[in-house]
């Protein structure tokens, strides 16, 4: 963690003077520009002083909502870090005014540019200093899950301008090639928002996105105001198709390199999406999926010994609560779980890492909430849930299922003998298949996952994963496929590639569901708003969304947790949160956090020291959690 900007540093005092004798200087300049940028200058002086006094109160407390004495990390210590970086990039920039401003090369209207955003900045971290004190009021003790309705937290959002923290200074308390990259990203989304509108499909017409590209990336006035209209009016369906980028190959970039270096097979589950799929179909599959493996264990190269569930984001809270499923069914849990930067609160209860949502680059508060709102299947009436178990619906859910199963057993029967033969040497037993050592496959084909966590039957009990059941003269099968549905089957995965083509051809010519000046659900204008969000936040009670809010019985039962944080991170609470109540119910739990990168680094092409220091953490993370020897580790 930074230590710089702490009550009584010498930066404070370093940038006050700076700023004073910038004061005393522009008061003597009669231009138009030294008038504008003097008027910044003493701006920033008053805020500065608030924002000290406000820090020195937040830090003296900050302590006791710590994980451990050897992990300080938390969202009040997370917030006053974004202060001190600040503090950094504005001494840093005063003391330029200073050395340039008797230069006739001196340019008063790029230096104004450069005032006017940092103290826009200041502007909005005193907005969240102030909330920062109110949540710490209204906190138990060593809670980081604040007594007050996040409907205030809302409305105090609607007051913070992000337009500041997406300009010149974007991202600036990351990581120096975590900020170039994610610069990058903002142009790329604000020229593919242009696009999306104006032919309501996703990337085609290059030429036009690499002139939206190349005007974004030169105007970071520009880039900001399109940034902010982004996340004001954003819809479900441009959310999807703007990360509708093949995530797949996203994911090999560093599962390749994880699978080399810790030595073992990884299978990566593509399970399927909101809106079209909301809850509980990827926990569905994801857990049909890892039945299959356990099954299936010496077609994968595995030995059966021992298994590991790791998921990132979304995908860390789908492990937590696969576990929690298997628990509740008496199956075979995972030896060990890895979970990174994961969300384990959906149901929008405020905490102070929470904050980071207001200035976050890549998750802000509304982006989190639509997605949040797709998952859970909320309909666009609000007057209630959208059905998610109709006999239509689950039919259509069971027969893309099975055709799924049919095309994990054709892939697997084409792969040569030798990668099915290879066994991890680390655990090199290969006289034990996963029958043998673990008998589940009896229990697999003659139980249904049909028993909801408690508390949650509404919710679960919606749609069954009754597709585990299987003729008993089939080993390695996990379910039998009916000839009739097998043959259509086959016939539609025959025409898949034409009716692909059609399909490409017809989506040029499609609208936007969504007209771009609609207003999403959670825009403060929008007379639903309260009502979408008091059904969100009942729905998202369900410990199967909410892992931190499942039964005490269950969660000591979980398998020993890696749980790899961020201090900048949005859901770093939610981390800490669940560390400390597993902890507290003698679970074995191991966390880590890392400093200067943003919430889904793994997936941003990771460069520079600090992003490649993190892969090689998850790496000795999960070879610690497969019992195997680390690596070096800087």
């Amino acid at each position: 963690m930074s230590r710089i900007g702490r009550p009584g540093s010498y930066l404070y005092e370093v940038l006050s003077s700076m700023i004073q004798s910038n004061v005393d200087y522009f008061k003597y300049v009669n231009t138009e520009a030294g008038n504008k940028i003097l008027a910044q200058l003493m701006s920033m002086q008053q805020l500065l002083q608030w924002i000290e006094t406000s820090a020195t109160s937040i830090t003296s407390s900050a302590h006791l909502y710590d994980f451990d004495s050897e992990t300080p990390a938390n969202g009040f210590r997370s917030f006053i870090t974004v202060v001190d970086r600040f503090i950094l990039l504005a001494t840093k920039l005063c003391r330029t005014i200073c050395m340039k401003r008797d230069s006739i090369f001196f340019r008063s209207e790029s230096c104004l540019k450069e005032l006017e955003d940092q103290v826009g900045i200041l502007h909005g971290l005193k907005i969240g200093m102030a909330l920062l004190e109110r949540m710490m009021e209204n906190t138990d003790h060593g809670s980081l899950f604040v007594s007050m309705e996040f409907n205030e937290l809302f409305n105090e959002c609607d007051r913070f301008d992000p337009t500041s923290f997406y300009g010149r200074s974007m991202g600036f308390y990351y990581c120096d090639p975590m900020r170039r990259t994610l610069k990058k990203g903002h142009a790329v989304l604000s020229a593919y928002r242009d696009y999306y509108y104006q032919t309501g499909r996703g990337f085609g017409d290059t030429t036009s996105l690499l002139w939206g590209f190349g005007k974004y990336s030169m105007d970071p006035e520009l880039r900001s105001k399109q940034m902010v209209e982004m996340r004001k009016n954003v819809h479900t369906d441009f959310l999807k198709a703007m990360w509708s980028i093949n995530e797949q190959a996203i994911f090999k970039v560093y599962l390749r390199d994880w699978a080399k270096l810790v030595n073992v097979p990884i299978l990566s589950v593509d399970y399927a999406l909101a809106p079209e799929f909301p809850y509980p179909r990827a926990l569905e599959e994801v857990a049909f999926v890892y039945a299959w493996v356990l099954n299936n264990c010496q077609k994968l190269g595995w030995t059966g010994e021992r298994i590991c569930v790791a998921g990132d984001s979304a995908g860390g809270n789908l492990c937590l609560v696969l576990c929690l499923r298997l628990i509740e069914m008496e199956l075979r849990t995972p030896d060990s779980m890895f979970c990174a930067y994961t969300p384990t609160m959906l149901n929008a209860h405020p905490s102070p890492s929470k904050l980071l949502t207001c200035m976050d680059p890549l998750i802000p508060l509304e982006f989190l909430l639509t997605c949040v709102h797709a998952y859970l299947g909320i309909g666009k009436s609000c007057n209630q849930i959208e059905e998610v178990g109709t006999s239509d619906h689950n039919h259509e859910s069971i027969s893309s299922l099975h055709e799924s199963g049919e095309r994990v057993h054709r892939e697997v029967d084409r792969w040569p003998d030798d990668s099915r033969d290879s066994a991890v040497k680390e655990q090199s037993h290969p006289e034990h298949t996963g029958d043998q050592r673990h008998p589940v496959s009896a229990e697999l084909r003659s139980k249904e996952l049909d028993s909801p966590v408690q508390n949650c039957r509404d919710s679960v009990e919606a749609t069954r994963l009754d597709l585990l059941e299987q003729d008993n003269a089939e080993e390695h099968v996990i379910f039998e496929i009916p000839p009739d549905s097998s043959a259509s089957l086959k016939q539609k995965a025959a025409g898949k590639q034409s009716a692909g083509k059609a399909s490409t051809s017809s989506a040029k010519q499609r609208a936007p569901k969504t007209p771009r000046n609609e207003l999403p659900w959670f825009h403060a204008n929008n007379p639903q708003r309260l009502k979408v969000f008091e059904a969100l936040v009942s729905q998202a009670a369900d410990p199967l969304l909410s892992p931190y809010l499942a039964p005490d019985e269950l969660l000591k039962k979980l398998p020993p947790a890696y749980f790899l944080c961020l201090h900048l991170d949005p859901v770093l609470d939610d981390m800490v949160m669940l560390a400390k109540k597993l902890r507290s119910l003698g679970c074995s739990v191991r966390i880590e956090v890392l400093d200067s990168l943003p919430h889904g680094f793994l997936n941003l092409l990771p460069r520079g020291k600090e992003a490649q220091e993190g892969m090689q953490r998850c790496i000795n993370m999960l070879r610690h959690a497969l019992n195997m020897e680390l690596l070096g580790c800087k």
